[in-house]
């Protein structure tokens, strides 16, 4: 792991591993247990790439807090919906940090230079999104705390990212936008990335 830097921190939205728990629309199509080996890929890519970044790293775990060599810190996420856990989460990280940068890990494309561009790309914008192919986004960066960008958001619905660019608009907020990727949801995902799924990631 790299030495953190003190002023920029990278959020790590998680689920636990439990078998019917995760990847549930994958999982209607392949089934649990395939499912969930899925994920358990996505998982040790994501911590891989992320323990490669400059930043101080915290894991926010769904349901159970796991301590992992990763992170620097291990939360549970605190919400009643997707919006809410990410609001309260840059709100405990901007307590230290100047930058925070939020991921999940649900994207096999994801790299160091990817979370890095979002960084650099902070310190002339108040907002960095990263769009995902599905009409949502697979990161968000911030150097403020932004409450109102996430409430009464439609979460899981493909508007998400053209809502919150019009929030962004609303609260002026400047935008800067990294390439699209594909977050891995559905069966039509997986076919893009069956190359990663058999390369036999491990999982920490």
């Amino acid at each position: 792991m790299n030495p953190p830097s003190k002023n920029k921190a990278l959020a790590v939205f998680l689920k636990n591993r439990v078998l019917g728990q995760v990847k549930t629309r994958l999982a209607k199509d392949v089934g649990p247990e395939k499912a969930l080996e899925i994920y358990s890929h996505l998982y040790a890519h994501t911590l891989n790439v992320a323990k490669t970044v400059e930043a101080e790293i915290h894991g926010f775990y769904a349901t159970e807090k796991k301590a992992h060599s990763t992170f620097d810190g291990v939360h549970l996420q605190n919400g009643s919906d997707l919006g809410e856990r990410m609001k309260n989460a840059f709100a405990l990280l901007f307590e230290r940090h100047e930058r925070v940068v939020l991921i999940g890990s649900d994207l096999p494309e994801l790299s160091s230079a990817v979370i890095e561009k979002a960084y650099a790309l902070l310190e002339e914008n108040d907002l960095v999104l990263g769009p995902a192919v599905d009409g949502g986004y697979y990161l968000i960066g911030l150097r403020s705390a932004q409450p109102h960008l996430f409430e009464k958001m439609s979460y899981s619905h493909p508007e998400v990212l053209a809502q919150t660019l019009e929030r962004a608009k609303e609260l002026k907020l400047s935008v800067a936008l990294l390439d699209p990727l594909r977050d891995l949801d559905t069966l039509e995902d997986l076919k893009h990335f069956n190359y990663l799924i058999d390369s036999g990631l491990s999982t920490p």
